[in-house]
């Protein structure tokens, strides 16, 4: 069984890899944004049920980053009408991403308190 710092690293390294080759992690942006969101989701999720320390000003993540960007209650993708079929939407999407995961909204983990 894996620890719930191994489950969280494995997210962490997920969201990092499909920024950085996100062709490589979905067939379109849309299901490339779903899933980061799912995981992101997911991970704040372990946080809140294993006692993990978050460090972060947001607990809302995701929704609030996108707020904040002026894209409402919409995710990146949907707001701005992505064409799934062109190459640069794979990369605003994730140049998208790469901003929140270096925000303030992102919702990092740290080290059980002892």
């Amino acid at each position: 069984m894996r620890t719930t710092r191994e489950i969280l690293e494995y997210i962490d390294s997920y969201l990092s890899n499909a920024t950085d080759r996100p062709k490589m992690y979905a067939a379109n942006p849309e299901s490339l944004e779903d899933t980061l969101s799912e995981l992101d989701r997911l991970g704040s999720f372990i946080m809140s049920e294993s006692g993990t320390r978050w460090i972060g000003e947001s607990d809302e993540g995701y929704s609030a980053f996108c707020s904040a960007n002026d894209l409402g209650s919409s995710n990146f993708c949907y707001r701005l009408k992505i064409d799934h079929q062109q190459e640069a939407s794979f990369t605003q999407v994730a140049e998208f991403w790469k901003e929140y995961l270096t925000s303030k909204f992102f919702v990092a983990w740290d080290e059980p308190a002892s």
